[in-house]
């Protein structure tokens, strides 16, 4: 039951955070992530980087960091 519990929690979390998109935030990669890991210890932007011809190009990089074990979840 808790883990149930905290899902639904981050669901609401990533639908109230990444509204930038027409999907619900949920349904996002950024959402996605967020409901399976919960949210970073750590965020690094750099919006100015060249990301050298990708689909993004010319809008920067946002990185989360996650402290821990690599491929542990968080919860």
């Amino acid at each position: 039951m808790f883990a149930l519990k905290i899902f639904w929690e981050r669901v609401r979390e990533a639908n109230a955070t990444f509204i930038d998109s027409t999907k619900p935030g949920s349904m996002t990669d950024r959402g996605k992530i967020h409901i399976l890991y919960g949210p970073p210890t750590e965020i690094e932007e750099d919006l100015h980087l060249e990301t050298g011809g990708l689909a993004a190009s010319g809008r920067g990089i946002i990185r989360w960091i996650y402290q821990g074990r690599p491929g542990e979840r968080m919860d």
